[in-house]
């Protein structure tokens, strides 16, 4: 009866596609932070984007990320670290913002992932 209050932010940005040579972001070492669909914690992978634009793991957990450079959509699966659990992954490159961003499916609902450099 009293309704929701609920409150979102929204941002987004242009996607040039990057010449052959070029990089899709500015950075090479980046992370990949996972949040929600009742994980019992937030957990994050590093990764590394190589020549080419294509993104490589660096933690020890499981993740694959495909770029479809085309249009700067990304792809994937992830494993829930200390688990067997495996989640899909979509997102998009923000240029400007110099990050991406996305969503993951889960049993029940859906969480959120946030790519950009590391620290």
């Amino acid at each position: 009866p009293g309704g929701f209050n609920i409150f979102s932010e929204l941002f987004g940005s242009s996607y040039t596609v990057p010449a052959t040579s070029s990089r899709v972001v500015s950075w090479t070492n980046g992370v990949m932070e996972f949040s929600g669909d009742g994980l019992s914690q937030g957990f994050a992978n590093e990764v590394i984007l190589k020549p080419g634009n294509q993104f490589g793991n660096a933690s020890t957990n499981a993740l694959t990320l495909t770029l479809k450079a085309s249009d700067g959509s990304f792809s994937g699966k992830v494993t829930v670290p200390g688990t067997r659990t495996t989640l899909n992954l979509q997102g998009v490159l923000l240029q400007n913002q110099d990050m991406g961003a996305g969503y993951f499916l889960g049993t029940t609902n859906s969480g959120t992932l946030l790519l950009r450099a590391k620290e």
